[in-house]
């Protein structure tokens, strides 16, 4: 079995995309060429981008353990909470990734989370949400990638 590592440089650090609450680090929205093909026992980090203090340091590492299209994330009552609620005066349930459901055969999206109609191609190219229960997330607090595994922070 071959093990694959993803690497990017991680631009918005808000919660969404990672969505590292609740037990399980989720990516459901954005990358789409990664969540298209990541699969069980790959490897995904975030690098932090130019001009910021995070800049070239690790903010999240997942280790996939399921790839689910993003109909079944929906309906699975593992992730409800992961759907967005800008009522809540919770931050993590405002940046929710469990957006895309379908009615009558056409895709729909949640209002209220960090993603507008303006992502749903984008989201939807994706087909999958990436589900881990291994994770680590340091978000601001990223930390100095060893100089031996440096190549991975060249984010793509």
């Amino acid at each position: 079995m071959v093990l694959r590592l993803f690497s990017y440089v991680l631009v918005v650090d808000d919660g969404a995309a990672p969505n590292p609450f609740w037990g399980y680090c989720t990516l459901a929205i954005c990358k789409p060429a990664i969540r298209r093909v990541a699969q069980a026992g790959d490897w995904i980090v975030g690098i932090g981008p130019a001009r910021k203090p995070t800049h070239g340091k690790l903010i999240y590492a997942m280790r996939v353990q399921e790839q689910l299209p993003l109909e079944r994330y929906f309906h699975d009552g593992r992730f409800q909470i992961k759907k967005p609620d800008a009522s809540s005066a919770d931050h993590r349930r405002h940046v929710g990734d469990n957006l895309y459901f379908r009615v009558d055969g056409q895709w729909k999206q949640l209002q209220g989370g960090t993603h507008t109609q303006h992502n749903v191609r984008k989201d939807l190219g994706g087909k999958n949400a990436l589900v881990a229960e291994r994770f680590y997330y340091f978000g601001r607090n990223a930390v100095e990638i060893p100089a031996e595994l440096k190549a991975i922070a060249q984010g793509g």
